[in-house]
Order: C-alpha cells, then structure tokens, then sequence
C-alpha cells in the first residue's frame, strides 16, 4: 500500500513536544507563520505533505545524475564504491522506496540515539578508537616526513596497526549518528531547496548539458540520499562533535519544521545559507538541545540557567521555520510573538 502523506518531521522527534510524549498520538501547539495563528494540532497533521519522496516519475537522467554526482564525490574521497551498483527502486514500490527503505531504515537506528539524548547521554563515543588511530598515523607520516624519524617504535606501529584493522570491521557509530543527524536535517523544506540548489551548482562540473535539462522534480529525494550520505561523512570526517545544551529555566526550547539550523545564519533577514562558519542546533526536547560544531571531537555538556539563552535561540529557530513552529504549551510562542 502506498503513503499517501510523508512527514518532513519525524512524528517521534516531535512527540517530546506534545501532551503524550511516550506515543505519536499526541496533540501539539503550532505556530503557522502564514496565518499568524496558534492552533493544537495531532502530530500526524503537521510538517507533512503528499507523496514529498515520490520517485515514480523520475526520468532516467534523474538517476543517471545521482550516480555521476556520487562517483565523483567517492573519486575525491578515495573511497572505491561504484554508484552505478546502486539500485533507486524495487518493483512497484517507487512512492514509498525512499521513505521505507532509506528514511525508515535510519530513523529506525535513530530511535535509539533521539533515547539516549533524551535521556541526557550522548549517542556514541567521545572518540572513537578507530578514529584515534587513524590520528596517530596522520600525526607519524607527517613527523616523519620532516624528521626521518618514526614517532613510535615498530612494535607500537604493528600494535595500532593489527588493532586498527580489527576495529575497521566494527559500524562506526559516529558516522551512523550522523547520518541520521544530516538525514533529518535535508529531508525538510529548507534542506530540499539546498539539495536542489546544490544539484543546480554543480552542473559545471559535468559536461552533459542535456543531463541536466532532462532532469525531473523527482531528483530532489534521490539527491538528498545522496547528499545525506556525504554531508554525514563530512561531519564525520571534519571533527564535528556535539554540545549538550540542559535547560534548566522554566522556559522551554522550541521547535519547528526544520528542527536543525546554523545558528551562523540571520534567517530573520535572510534566506541564504551561504556562510562561512557553521553551528548547528537541534532541539531534541523543551529541556534538552543539541548543538553540533566542529572541534576537537570531545563531547560536552552544559547547564542553561538564564531564560533569555532560551529565548535567543527559540527566536532563531522560530525565524528559520519554513511554515510551522511547534512547542509545548501556548506560552513559549507568546514570548516570541507578542
């Protein structure tokens, strides 16, 4: 049977947020930015729309560009994987095969990370030792290149390497975390507007021009597969690491349909993304956020005690909602609004 209506918003995110925080049958307050009205809705009535992930009507250049976009990232990444082995559909199922068999999939593993941070613990590892590893070769190479020296002794070398190659077999939790980190943050309206923005960037990078003008309203779902993969690769490989943030006000953090923003961007006065830095927040409950920046991959936590740290970042979320903002009573919206 096929979905009719998609959530942008994972209804089990937004539970925390509504009267039966433990189901996705809850009521929530919502915000509609094209109204200026307050409303209680069900969960399931906000943040969705019909068919978002339909790929039915997607044309062959549509795939054809996922997989010369995927290639081509893998090439600069050194990672030997071949797009063209990836298949974008199972028999009748095109509607719903992103949701169920991407989205589904990794907020099916997600379920487990959203738990710990409500629950106050972080989803993985300060560091992995895999990562660690792969450090101390960087760190060798490097001083031996200018020294001709080794920093450690061949026993330490053959040590590291035999564990390295071990821990490899191992799923990385940081990256998975990641990925469902990134896939939340694309699969919304903002994030389909960058993923087509970026897919139209990089057309000089390819010399088929007819590709591209072949090319369907489709190819948004299969480029935000695409570029989740890589955007959660990158967090993963740049050091991003994350900042428990505990409300411990009377307020409460807000969220929106597009629960993860850079709060280096002024989305009171502009749309554009384009900035340099970039900090991200994630709301995952009124009293518990995340904010994930690059650094030295040492996971933190910290204590919010003045209600105006609360009311400047539900300000910012509140400015880059797309159309909704949702919180969990009437007067977190008052204090913005009024």
């Amino acid at each position: 049977m096929t979905t009719k209506r998609q959530h942008l918003v994972w209804r089990k995110y937004l539970s925390s947020w509504t009267d039966m925080p433990e189901t996705t049958s809850g009521k929530i307050f919502v915000y509609d930015k094209s109204t200026y009205e307050i409303r209680r809705n069900n969960i399931n009535d906000v943040a969705v729309e019909k068919y978002t992930y339909d790929i039915s009507g997607r044309s062959q250049a549509d795939e054809e560009l996922c997989k010369k976009y995927l290639n081509n990232w893998f090439s600069k990444n050194g990672l030997s994987i071949n797009a063209y082995n990836f298949a974008f559909v199972e028999g009748n199922k095109e509607k719903d095969f992103i949701e169920k068999k991407y989205i589904s999939k990794i907020e099916t593993s997600g379920l487990n990370y959203l738990n710990k941070l409500k629950n106050e613990q972080f989803p993985y590892r300060d560091e992995n030792k895999l990562r660690e590893n792969i450090k101390l070769f960087e760190q060798n190479l490097i001083y031996t290149l200018l020294t001709g020296q080794s920093l450690f002794s061949e026993s330490k070398i053959d040590y590291i390497f035999k564990e390295t190659l071990e821990l490899s077999k191992e799923r990385d939790e940081r990256l998975s975390f990641f990925e469902f980190f990134a896939n939340q943050f694309l699969r919304t309206s903002r994030g389909r507007k960058a993923v087509l923005d970026a897919t139209e960037s990089t057309k000089n990078k390819f010399s088929e021009e007819v590709l591209y003008q072949k090319t369907t309203k489709y190819l948004f779902p299969l480029m935000m597969c695409c570029m989740t993969f890589t955007f959660s690769y990158c967090l993963w490989k740049k050091d991003f690491y994350l900042e428990m943030l505990l409300n411990k006000t009377s307020a409460n953090f807000i969220t929106s349909d597009e629960p993860i923003i850079n709060l280096c961007v002024d989305y009171k006065n502009t749309s554009s993304e384009q900035v340099s830095d970039m900090v991200l927040y994630y709301p995952v409950s009124p009293k518990i956020a995340l904010l994930c920046k690059h650094g030295n991959c040492k996971n933190e936590k910290r204590c919010i005690k003045d209600t105006r740290d609360v009311k400047e970042l539900n300000i910012k979320m509140f400015y880059a909602a797309s159309r909704q903002v949702f919180s969990l009573c009437r007067d977190d919206f008052e204090e913005i609004i009024k």
